[in-house]
């Protein structure tokens, strides 16, 4: 292998988003970057298998692996528990988690863990993985397996106590004790803990340092360094399998999501409004729609100007009400609804949608959009509609297929994959 720190201008600014996992190769530096804001980056089998992707095309040139989220004030809450409630004793043999940082740890060169948020479960058996770790005053490290029936089954077992010390591991796994940043750097499960706005940069910088120095050295002192893990994997798949099929993980891992689904359902309740009344229908926004609009949580791209001049019919921004005229969302059509480089076609009106943050979840997306579509549809003409999700929005992909959309193709745009869908006239 060649010891030069230089690499070829083509693969030093590569870049992939696959939708759950984004990577990016800068100069000697490999960014993975977890992308799954919705689920506050839960490991589940779909973004494990796009990690195990990205390890692969990390190992094409050295570099030293960057892990971290694409969204602020989380890393990883762990394991996906309601995927995890079915899963069985062979698939605690197969090891899908535990394999996974088992690879992370065996890449060549050195990794850190960039934690901005809550590091729980399979989150901090990840950050373990690595060989350094970087933290903000916003992390926080847990393994609250026990709790749900089960074992910390993918490192935590050996690495916590190997980084942190015994003691530390014992209270973590046994009461479940939540460290916080200061904490996890006294007791040296992060090296070091930085303001948020600059964590990033500091672990770019903590990497390139690193990449200053011999490929080839740091390969075999790294593999030196291994030489003390300790051999307890075996022994965590079978106690996991031994847990998988037991009535006990299912009762406490079904109490934890009963759980949580009372805690989101009376956060709900706390800010509800009434249902709307049906029909929806489309008319031009006013400016008291507008200044409704502001206070929302996700307005979208609007702008004030737009309840401020009347748009074309094929154009702008629409106000979708319900039979009472109460302000449910907002469907854009035309250029406002067209994703930046998408393609202008004459024979195609972009729509796109958005709902009032307190009717999201609840049922009403379908009904919102199917009253967009139809206005789109009535201006439209002889054009087909387009409209483009985000890859993560699962709901937004479902509603448009609910709306008679069938996905055409994706497209990339400023590090986002889009899914593109057309209906015809």
């Amino acid at each position: 292998m060649d010891d030069s720190n230089a690499l070829d201008g083509a693969a030093a600014n590569a870049f992939t988003a696959t939708g759950l996992v984004r990577t990016e190769r800068r100069g000697n530096v490999f960014l993975l970057g977890l992308n799954r804001p919705d689920k506050h980056n839960a490991l589940d089998r779909a973004i494990v298998d796009q990690l195990e992707l990205a390890l692969i095309e990390a190992r094409r040139e050295p570099c030293v692996l960057l892990v971290h989220s694409t969204t602020p004030g989380v890393f990883a809450a762990g394991a996906d528990i309601a995927e995890m409630l079915d899963r069985d004793s062979d698939a605690a043999l197969r090891a899908i988690n535990a394999g996974l940082f088992d690879r992370l740890e065996a890449h060549r060169w050195p990794s850190i863990a960039v934690i901005d948020g809550p590091a729980y479960g399979g989150g901090c058996e990840l950050a373990l993985a690595c060989d350094l770790r970087l933290a903000s005053p916003h992390a926080r490290f847990a393994q609250p397996e026990l709790g749900l029936g089960i074992v910390a089954g993918a490192g935590a077992n050996w690495r916590l106590p190997q980084t942190a010390g015994l003691p530390t591991a014992r209270r973590m796994l046994y009461l479940g004790e939540v460290l916080t940043a200061d904490q996890a750097l006294a007791t040296g499960l992060v090296d070091a803990v930085h303001p948020a706005e600059g964590l990033f940069e500091q672990g770019i910088r903590m990497a390139e340092r690193i990449a200053d120095r011999s490929w080839r050295a740091l390969e075999l002192t790294k593999l030196a360094l291994r030489q003390h893990r300790p051999a307890t994997t075996a022994f965590d798949m079978a106690a996991q399998a031994l847990l998988f099929e037991s009535d006990d993980k299912r009762r406490r891992m079904t109490a934890f999501l009963d759980d949580r689904a009372q805690r989101r359902q009376a956060r709900v309740v706390a800010g509800r409004i009434p249902d709307p009344v049906p029909p929806f229908r489309v008319r031009q926004l006013t400016i008291e729609d507008g200044l409704d609009l502001a206070s929302w949580s996700r307005p979208g791209a609007w702008h004030i100007e737009d309840a401020l001049e009347a748009p074309e019919p094929d154009e702008g921004y629409w106000a979708v009400v319900d039979g009472s005229d109460a302000l449910l969302g907002f469907c854009c059509v035309g250029a406002a609804a067209r994703v930046p480089g998408a393609p202008q076609d004459d024979y195609v009106v972009d729509v796109a949608i958005g709902i009032r943050p307190q009717f999201a979840g609840r049922g009403w997306s379908s009904e919102l959009g199917r009253a967009a579509v139809r206005y789109a549809s009535s201006v439209a003409l002889d054009r087909r509609l387009r409209t483009t999700v985000p890859e993560w929005n699962e709901v937004g992909r479902h509603a448009a297929r609910q709306a008679g959309f069938a996905s055409v193709g994706t497209r990339e745009w400023n590090h986002q994959l889009y899914e593109i869908f057309e209906q015809a006239p």
